[in-house]
């Protein structure tokens, strides 16, 4: 993989104990890296495709990426990407547009970044959405701050989240030792087009490891509670994702992919399809303004301590 400073228009931000993480504006303000202190040395938990610097590609990149003004897929009448609003049909693609348009830099020190997105009536969203994302690297943990308002004069409908990739290790058990613990009280086994849950049913057993063959074919339902990623005998990350009032994200989505050594552990404000469904979609008023918090923190480094 390429260095972070390598992407044009980088920025890296470094915490008083080495904590960094590098931001990509050009490229959907996808954070491409994230290293913790690990073992007296930085360590990258974050997984990033091939085809990650292609500014062309429309692919999801890896790293973590914005997703707005959906989350997952769009299906209507089985047309993929479709969805209605106002009698009018539109189309956008998976995970929606914010993090396929480029940012620009509003604010920055060495430790912080404040990103935009100006407001525009996108092709497939016929709404005036203006994005800002804060991202601030700590000690020993990474905070992501959005904020979206409606610059439009009719209330918006949106889902939001984001999509981290976690680097699993090559060596050991490799991605099968990876586990993620999660809150869950229900689980969601998708249809065919991973648009629909026909049924939600008990909570899978936890914790998950990417091996398990419902790892991706589920959405998780939540009521509160932190997520972990842990690395066996290595790291453990904690992910905390609220919206602005202090309510846990609803929604956790997993994926892997079988020869990828990455695993995503994602906060969804809404399952896939809410444009169409309307199933827990968030509305903003005109004018009004909405928050989206995730922070990532090292809650343990074994190796470092030698436990």
């Amino acid at each position: 993989m390429s260095a972070p400073e390598a992407y044009p228009g980088a920025v890296t931000l470094r915490a008083s104990d080495g904590t960094s993480a590098s931001v990509v504006p050009a490229l959907g303000a996808v954070v491409s890296s994230l290293c913790f202190p690990v073992a007296g040395a930085l360590r990258e938990v974050l997984f990033r495709h091939a085809h990650f610097g292609d500014a062309a590609s429309d692919a999801t990149r890896g790293g973590i990426p914005f997703l707005f003004p959906l989350c997952g897929r769009l299906q209507r009448d089985g047309r993929f990407g479709e969805y209605v609003c106002d009698g009018r049909t539109f189309t956008l693609p998976i995970h929606g547009f914010a993090m396929r348009r480029p940012w620009r830099v509003k604010e920055q020190a060495s430790d912080r970044v404040v990103l935009s997105l100006d407001a525009m009536a996108e092709e497939g969203y016929p709404f005036m959405a203006r994005l800002s994302m804060e991202i601030e690297a700590q000690p020993r943990r990474v905070l992501l701050e959005a904020e979206i308002e409606n610059c439009g004069d009719t209330p918006m409908p949106f889902s939001g989240g984001w999509h981290p990739y976690f680097l699993t290790p090559d060596a050991g058990p490799g991605k099968g030792g990876v586990c993620v613990r999660l809150p869950a009280r229900q689980a969601g086994r998708y249809d065919p087009s991973y648009t629909h849950i026909p049924e939600w049913s008990e909570p899978l057993p936890s914790p998950l490891v990417p091996t398990h063959p419902l790892f991706k074919e589920v959405l998780h339902r939540v009521d509160s509670g932190a997520v972990s990623v842990d690395w066996p005998g290595l790291l453990s990350l904690e992910l905390r994702a609220e919206l602005d009032s202090g309510t846990p994200f609803p929604f956790w989505q997993l994926h892997t992919e079988r020869e990828k050594p990455f695993v995503c552990v994602e906060p969804w404000s809404s399952p896939p399809n809410a444009l169409n469904s309307g199933e827990s979609l968030l509305h903003l008023a005109p004018s009004a303004r909405r928050r989206m918090q995730m922070t990532i923190s090292l809650a343990s480094a074994r190796a470092e301590s030698g436990r």
